[in-house]
């Protein structure tokens, strides 16, 4: 990676979020912003937004910008030190699920023809979507920053940000000190001074899209259930976890109800839907797999339930109860 002063980015796709933020960095550095759509290169080579946004507007025909629109993917990505993936990510209702495959077309171009550039996620994308895209490419180079941005005031949401956040692999100092360049990227481009700058896990980052969205336009004083849509029966669960784990059904002990028993616990997210727009981004199957994994691989976490000392402790705290 070249020297911070020197850093060239691309930028894959150019609607708002991607021309924003090419916007934003090209005050300071080379920015490529790469589209499949002829006009909108032109326009933007032009000094002309393709899109309504004030600010994106005033800086393309004002500014001095280092920026350049293309349709070449190869030459914008095989010089970049990062690749900000803004490419959209369409929500297919009937599958319940976004539609990942724009962003994933720009993974497959990125590490064949630059595999050491960092590519930043910038697209909406589901919970746990990075680290199983990063398994599925068997990359490294992939990081996630989401957007806090709206539409028509897109750039200005980026020189005035209420705060940045990076996610990254926490345990890789490479991928670490990557977010914070980037981060400094974004930082050097806002005009507001002193933002606040988070660095967490890519689980995390990809979660707090849903609070910050209930938080910024939800409506004072309502409750705003994030569910998935999944409604289950204690006995299906049980069942794919034995699936799963390659034991067998014959393990499961049935045992009665306790008294006072609730028969149905379920989560409504249709408010969350109707009024913020908020949709389920993972599958239940997908979720169920990996949170079995997360089992498996933090065993030290639940060993110690199982343990006498913990059946001595729950005993004291509850016999008399």
């Amino acid at each position: 990676m070249r020297e911070f002063k020197d850093l060239k980015i691309a930028v894959a796709g150019t609607g708002y979020v991607g021309l924003s933020i090419a916007t934003l960095l090209s005050q300071h550095h080379k920015v490529t912003a790469v589209d499949i759509i002829p006009e909108k290169v032109e326009l933007i080579n032009n000094k002309k937004s393709p899109i309504q946004d004030e600010y994106i507007e005033k800086y393309l025909a004002e500014k001095e910008l280092d920026l350049t629109a293309t349709l070449d993917a190869k030459e914008a990505y095989s010089d970049a030190d990062f690749v900000v993936i803004a490419a959209p990510t369409n929500y297919d209702s009937k599958k319940n699920f976004f539609d990942t495959s724009a962003v994933e077309a720009v993974i497959k171009l990125v590490i064949e023809y630059n595999p050491e550039a960092i590519m930043v996620i910038k697209s909406t994308i589901p919970v746990g979507y990075t680290a199983s895209v990063r398994e599925k490419f068997h990359c490294d180079n992939i990081i996630f920053s989401p957007e806090f941005l709206r539409e028509s005031k897109a750039l200005y949401d980026n020189l005035y940000p209420s705060r940045i956040i990076v996610g990254t692999d926490v345990d890789n100092a490479r991928l670490v000190k990557a977010a914070h360049t980037f981060a400094e990227l974004l930082q050097e481009g806002a005009i507001k001074e002193n933002i606040d700058t988070l660095f967490m896990g890519f689980t995390e980052a990809e979660a707090v899209k849903a609070i910050d969205l209930i938080i910024h336009n939800g409506r004072v004083g309502e409750v705003y259930n994030v569910g998935g849509h999944n409604e289950k029966q204690n006995i299906e669960i049980v069942k794919i976890i034995c699936k799963e784990l390659g034991k067998p059904e014959s393990l499961i002990t049935h045992v009665g109800d306790r008294k006072g028993h609730d028969m149905r616990y379920a989560i409504d997210p249709t408010k969350i839907h109707n009024e913020l727009g908020w949709l389920p981004e993972t599958k239940f199957e997908d979720g169920i797999k990996k949170t079995i994994q997360w089992y498996l691989d933090n065993r030290e976490w639940w060993e110690t339930i199982i343990s006498g000392e913990y059946q001595n402790y729950y005993e004291k705290m509850y016999s008399n109860r």
